[in-house]
């Protein structure tokens, strides 16, 4: 048999060993898409159908709930204007920079602002101490990025390192602080959450009650229909200008 016959019949025998895996592979994802058995997988439940008084009507958000969702989600002015004072009367450099960006980029600022919010949700929650120490902390953290770039621009010379080991323990310190507060305050919601569980014992039946007769209400409650989609109004084609014609 000659070289050429030999590759040829090579070349054969792996086009055909080729077919057949993915034949069977076919075989595979089509016998995966079937239940045990052989029967077809079980379809999730419609939106519709689940139980609940609460129960979506129809899948996914509309986009007017999505647009009231992020307009939810904007700070109102008196938040706006109540964070600021705060944020001018504690941390003036964070707070010029604000004021910087609102001019040059206003979405930026309306982003920084929502994260600037949930910090400061946390820091009113906190002791008077563990307040104090969270502000030297957004400080340090300022000082720690600048001697970072001061090290990288000149090396690591005796003096920097001393300066920021001092920093580095001064921010250990502080963040020892903020913790030892968030404890008190989990301490305090376990301590709430033991008492609420001794009333739900101790009222059972009044609770039951309560909601047996929610669910009773979603029962009973008529379910709305989905709105149908308007259809757009058909475009009226313009025919050609009319022609007058000369008397005869």
């Amino acid at each position: 048999m000659s070289k050429r016959c030999v590759v040829l019949f090579v070349a054969a025998v792996l086009a055909v060993s080729a077919c057949l895996r993915a034949a069977e592979a076919g075989k595979e994802t089509k016998a995966a898409s079937k239940g045990p058995a052989g029967e077809p997988a079980a379809r999730r439940p419609h939106a519709a159908h689940r139980e609940g008084p609460a129960a979506p009507e129809h899948r996914g958000p509309s986009p007017a709930r999505t647009a009231d969702r992020r307009r939810s989600r904007r700070l109102t002015q008196e938040q706006e204007s109540e964070l600021l004072a705060v944020l001018k009367e504690h941390r003036r450099q964070f707070h010029n920079r604000l004021i910087k960006l609102r001019q040059e980029d206003p979405r930026a600022y309306r982003r920084m602002l929502r994260g600037t919010w949930r910090w400061y949700q946390r820091w009113k929650r906190m002791s008077v101490k563990a307040r104090k120490a969270s502000i030297e902390l957004q400080k340090i953290r300022g000082h720690l990025w600048e001697l970072t770039r001061e090290i990288r621009e000149h090396g690591q010379n005796p003096q920097l390192l001393s300066e920021l080991r001092k920093v580095v323990a001064a921010k250990f310190d502080l963040d020892q602080i903020i913790r030892e507060d968030r404890l008190l305050q989990l301490a305090k919601e376990i301590e709430r959450i033991r008492q609420d569980l001794k009333r739900r014992s101790a009222e059972r039946e009044k609770i039951v009650e309560a909601q047996l007769q929610r669910w009773l209400q979603a029962a009973t409650r008529p379910v709305r229909a989905r709105p149908k989609a308007r259809k757009p109004a058909p475009a009226t084609k313009a025919g050609p200008a009319p022609t007058t014609r000369p008397a005869k």
